[in-house]
């Protein structure tokens, strides 16, 4: 009876801790506002959190032998504590907040009963922010006079007027980026249950949609894209059909999909929001944003120190009193190199491999435990 209390006790405390970094997470913008005291709230909530699952990971209780994937978070700590460029200029933020996700990842990345507070605190508030978005849609005013000057601080009026007057739909959130980011979330927890739990009534296809309509919406392409792929990656991996049925399926699927957009657009205007902007650019001459052009620095940059690079999170100093001002590469692995060289990047590029591999076995054993369980019943 003691033992039962005690897993609960610190399966509550480790939801506990998940919850307060989830919030934390979805609240980018708005931390001046939720962590009033600045720093030492903001700090001490992160202390907490890490302390909890500390306390309570079963791989610090029982000291167990590190996994594949925690060696290398341990070799990536190591690395950007030794190689980096904000130490020296007296900054700690960034590194405070990278090590605490790592130490997180190191206590309960091999305790499984966590995932599913974890990916229904998701789910739920992904679809509160989508339906925020579309509230603030409807209703402009709002959003001019109360979400814009809420994040004043955060992000300029320039980028605020810029979504607002193309249409780019930010939500309750600071820019479109971040909105995309949270509904984007969301997007995978609701259509991987969709897909692993077999549900073939079409009401089980309205979230997904909507969320991916909301989506649509923010005109944020690299995330679209990015999801994209991610959802065809998550359909194929859980199929279990023959290759021709498989492909021939998705194909049918897809075609059936872009008639139903092409439809949708004509009584929703904002879901072209994506390739309005695509038009836009072209018709500039930057169809990539100027990303091409921050992606041949930051690799050029490399090139210069390939093996060790220029520090963890240097780029933006690189790339400064070249441009004027500061901005990352938008391109992870370039940055990775970049910041960290060969050395570094490798350790990550190795992580995020096995990290994937991790979650094709997921997804695998949940889809075989749904079969089962549909056969039982």
């Amino acid at each position: 009876m003691n033992d039962k209390k005690s897993v609960l006790r610190s399966s509550f405390l480790i939801n506990f801790a998940i919850g307060l970094l989830i919030f934390f997470a979805f609240t980018i913008g708005l931390t001046t506002k939720v962590y009033i005291g600045g720093g030492i709230e903001l700090y001490g909530t992160f202390l907490l959190a890490l302390l909890i699952l500390a306390l309570n990971s079963p791989y610090v209780k029982h000291l167990s032998i590190l996994s594949k994937n925690q060696a290398l978070v341990l070799i990536l700590i190591a690395w950007v504590l030794i190689n980096n460029a904000e130490l020296g200029r007296g900054i700690y933020e960034r590194l405070m907040f990278t090590l605490f996700f790592f130490l997180v990842y190191l206590f309960i990345s091999e305790y499984n009963e966590w995932t599913g507070f974890c990916l229904n605190s998701i789910k739920v508030l992904g679809i509160v922010y989508a339906m925020l978005t579309v509230f603030f849609a409807l209703n402009t005013g709002l959003y001019v006079n109360i979400v814009m000057p809420v994040f004043a601080d955060y992000t300029s009026i320039y980028q605020q007027n810029y979504a607002f007057l193309n249409g780019y739909l930010c939500g309750f959130t600071p820019n479109a980026a971040i909105n995309a980011i949270y509904i984007l979330a969301a997007l995978g927890v609701c259509f991987s249950n969709v897909i692993v739990s077999n549900r073939r009534k079409v009401t089980s296809w309205i979230l997904p949609f909507f969320l991916l309509g909301i989506l649509f919406m923010t005109g944020k392409r690299g995330h679209l894209i990015f999801c994209l792929i991610a959802l065809v990656l998550v359909y194929f991996i859980n199929s279990s059909e023959d290759i021709i049925n498989k492909y021939s399926k998705f194909v049918l699927i897809t075609f059936g999909l872009v008639i139903v957009f092409i439809i949708a657009v004509q009584y929703i205007p904002a879901l072209a929001n994506v390739f309005t902007k695509f038009e836009n650019q072209t018709e500039m001459g930057r169809i990539d944003s100027g990303r091409f052009d921050i992606w041949n620095y930051a690799f050029g940059s490399f090139l210069k120190s390939p093996l060790w690079g220029h520090g963890w999170d240097s780029f933006k100093y690189l790339f400064e009193p070249v441009y004027g001002y500061q901005i990352n590469v938008h391109n992870v692995y370039i940055q990775l190199l970049t910041d960290v060289g060969l050395l570094g990047a490798i350790p990550f590029y190795c992580f995020f491999i096995m990290s994937f591999k991790h979650v094709k076995k997921a997804f695998k054993f949940y889809k075989n435990s749904t079969d089962l369980k549909a056969k039982r019943d």
